[in-house]
């Protein structure tokens, strides 16, 4: 099985990801217009595919993506997609989850509303019209305060460094993070996944890093069921009426 996503291969949470034990199994495909490509390349090259796609409801372009998207693959055996928030969302969920952020070392009422409405609960007012760009901003506003939590190159500098080293790193203002090596964030974000392989090299890595190794198989048809759930959630606070055309390729190779 691989997984691919629609991001820049280059930007910091793609290596990240690629830092992590299944690595070598994590594409991307720099933009969505690539993905039917590169999903329907690697399925020729005899891989089960699951196929990652940004979808807002509140942007019509996405869904409009997404939807194309499910209908070329719905009856390929070989090709499972997705809808995913972004995946800013998911590095957000793995900053919370894992201890990396404390919301009290945010002052501002503003960052503290959104990272518990937005991260924790999915909840409240958007202050954009895109949820993929609200995700962004959230991330971003966190980069003001911790510039290598940005999630963008730099020539120089901190930005993009916590996705590629090992806290803390050498830089004299990061000696308030929390000690964790680059795979244990590695490991961190790719379980925080709808979907992620595990097996049992998989639940020993986990365990050597003190993550939680009691996990065991789904059947994807449940995580759909739940995506579709947490999808309709959104569509209520944030959708424009028009709920996305969720389609399922039920024909797809259980793993």
């Amino acid at each position: 099985m691989v997984l691919l996503f629609e991001d820049n291969p280059n930007t910091p949470s793609s290596r990240l990801f690629k830092s992590c034990l299944f690595g070598d199994n994590i594409y991307f495909s720099n933009g969505n217009h690539n993905l039917a490509a590169v999903a329907a390349n690697l399925a020729n090259e005899g891989n089960s595919v699951i196929v990652f796609v940004d979808v807002s409801v509140n942007s019509i372009k996405t869904k409009m993506v997404y939807n194309a998207l499910a209908k070329r693959f719905k009856d390929d055996e070989h090709i499972l997609v997705l809808p995913i928030i972004c995946i800013e969302y998911y590095i957000l969920r793995m900053l919370c989850n894992h201890g990396f952020l404390d919301f009290v070392q945010f002052q501002t009422k503003e960052m503290q509303s959104l990272l518990q409405n937005f991260v924790v609960d999915i909840t409240g007012e958007p202050i954009d019209k895109s949820l993929e760009k609200q995700y962004k901003h959230i991330l971003s506003e966190i980069g003001n305060k911790k510039h290598c939590y940005i999630n963008r190159m730099a020539n120089n500098g901190m930005r993009g460094r916590f996705y590629m080293c090992d806290c803390p790193c050498t830089e004299s203002h990061c000696t308030d993070y929390k000690k964790a090596s680059i795979g244990y964030k590695a490991e961190s974000l790719y379980s925080t996944l709808p979907v992620f392989f595990v097996d049992e090299a998989y639940r020993k890595r986990f365990k050597e890093l003190g993550l939680n190794s009691d996990i065991h198989s789904t059947d994807l048809k449940d995580t759909y069921n739940s995506l579709v759930k947490l999808y309709t959630k959104l569509q209520g606070f944030y959708g424009d009426g028009n709920s996305p055309l969720f389609r399922f390729n039920y024909n797809f190779r259980q793993l």
